[in-house]
């Protein structure tokens, strides 16, 4: 008899270091896939809360968010690390109180995957090209027109990244960005 595929879930975490104030880009997949686009209900209702638990958790120290986009399925998140998680913790931490946040009904309906991805940036890597890829990422997924703003998007108050600064009308990507962008910036 043939042995059934293992699933390879604990080789994400091979080599994951966690070290204060460095960076990291983080990608949390829900599970399943929902079929629901972001408006005013699910995911929409994850996006209200998301913000706030963010808050929460650079207030309380575990991390700062420098940017964050919501797709259909997944979130990106750029972060530095503070003192006292790890990544995994902070990501643990962000996913149960995301889930605590959305109403009963929703929240029987909703699961993210057990793990995630993350990449910590080499000091040499700028923050700035996550940050576009991250802005881009509902662009690229042809998920609205480049003339509409994606209600998923977020960044820090205390950050101001270059591109906002090449925007058309100071919030829409230019088309060229979108063929340019196809490069994952890892």
């Amino acid at each position: 008899m043939a042995l059934l595929p293992q699933r390879r879930t604990r080789e994400l975490q091979r080599g994951r270091v966690s070290l204060p104030h460095a960076r990291y880009f983080c990608t949390l997949k829900f599970k399943p896939r929902p079929a629901i686009e972001l408006d005013g209900s699910f995911p929409g209702e994850l996006l209200k809360s998301t913000h706030s638990i963010i808050r929460d958790m650079a207030t309380n120290g575990d991390w700062q968010v420098l940017c964050g986009t919501m797709m259909p399925d997944h979130i990106h998140l750029l972060v530095m690390l503070g003192q006292t998680l790890s990544i995994s913790q902070c990501v643990a931490k962000f996913k149960v109180q995301a889930k605590n946040h959305l109403p009963k009904e929703v929240s029987r309906k909703f699961a993210w995957q057990n793990n995630f991805h993350e990449h910590r940036l080499r000091a040499e890597e700028t923050s700035e090209s996550y940050a576009l890829y991250i802005f881009l990422n509902p662009y690229c997924a042809k998920l609205i027109p480049l003339t509409t703003s994606w209600p998923g998007w977020w960044r820090s108050a205390e950050f101001q990244w270059e591109f906002e600064g090449l925007l058309e009308k100071d919030k829409f990507p230019p088309a060229p960005w979108i063929k340019q962008s196809r490069i994952d910036p890892l």
